[in-house]
């Protein structure tokens, strides 16, 4: 069985020719780009000096581009973690922010059509009805009063009712409906003044 060069793959000797020490094939001396002198110290049975054919070589290269790429990925990973620990915080305190604005915003659209009535005594006997009965007829006078025109409205008291505070005067949230529009004029005509 004849044995054939890595590179040229025409016949070699393997006592003349030099075997790669990474693939263990034969290579022409003129193939593997080594000299006479090179090739005789390869010969040598308790050689120190390492010889890699062409394709060996390249293949050496590659994985010595390939173990500096590796640590390349490696740095790249701990400076994207890095940037992410980072920008993480600030990212959520941002978002945080926004949804904290967003909610504020629904908030007051939700609220844009209460007004709230101060320092009105809240009716001592007769139940919750009669207290809610008592408080319609007070927010209906107060309104008139300013000239706001009046729909249907439910007021209620806002706060815990606690009967040990009896002179207490929790205030009186009124809602109006979103189409009482002369009723937002009123009230901002009042709040002007």
């Amino acid at each position: 069985m004849s044995t054939v060069c890595n590179v040229c793959n025409k016949d070699v000797s393997p006592d003349k020719d030099i075997m790669c020490d990474l693939c263990r094939l034969f290579v022409h001396s003129t193939c593997g780009n080594v000299t006479r002198q090179e090739a005789q110290c390869l010969k040598v049975k308790d050689r120190r000096v390492v010889f890699y054919c062409p394709g060996c070589r390249d293949f050496k290269a590659q994985l010595g581009d390939l173990h500096a790429l590796k640590v390349l990925v490696h740095d790249l990973r701990k400076d994207i973690d890095a940037l992410r620990a980072q920008a993480t915080p600030r990212a959520e305190s941002e978002v945080y922010g926004t949804e904290s604005i967003i909610q504020e915003v629904i908030e007051r659209d939700r609220r844009k059509n209460n007004i709230i009535i101060f320092n009105v005594p809240e009716e001592k006997d007769g139940g919750k009805e009669n207290q809610v009965a008592s408080d319609e007829a007070t927010a209906r006078r107060i309104l008139t009063e300013l000239d706001v025109s009046l729909g249907d409205i439910k007021p209620i008291r806002l706060g815990k009712f606690d009967r040990t505070k009896l002179d207490r005067k929790r205030p009186i949230k009124l809602t109006f409906p979103d189409n009482n529009r002369y009723c937002h004029e009123n009230i901002a005509q009042f709040e002007k003044n």
